[in-house]
């Protein structure tokens, strides 16, 4: 899992395009519920809003910013799903705790801030 999570992270620091930044963007959203360390979670969670590729200046704003927003939803439904399921892992609370303390970076004004580039 952590050679997965590092490649991840490289891909999302060196994406420079729009189509493939949709695709990297899926697949860093759908490795999230699969992470159980909340210091990974928080890496992945940073990398992915920091990322040049999802930012990119020709994806509109709306769409962009509700891609983003589902991308994250979808991934707390999977993990919700996976607890219910019995897979393990660390708690609901802890997780979204976690991925909180990425996209803000302990600032709520961080958040606000990316989302509203």
């Amino acid at each position: 899992m952590e050679c997965l999570l590092t490649k991840r992270i490289l891909f999302l620091l060196i994406a420079a395009n729009l189509s493939r930044s949709d695709r990297l963007f899926a697949h860093s959203i759908q490795l999230l519920p699969l992470l159980n360390n909340p210091l990974n979670i928080e890496l992945l969670v940073r990398h992915i809003l920091q990322s040049s590729a999802i930012w990119l200046q020709e994806a509109e704003s709306a769409q962009r910013y509700s891609r983003i927003l589902a991308g994250f939803r979808a991934s707390l439904g999977w993990k919700v799903t996976d607890l219910q399921e019995g897979k393990g892992g660390i708690g609901l609370d802890e997780w979204v705790l976690s991925a909180g303390r990425g996209a803000t970076g302990n600032s709520e004004l961080r958040l606000r801030g990316l989302l509203l580039r």
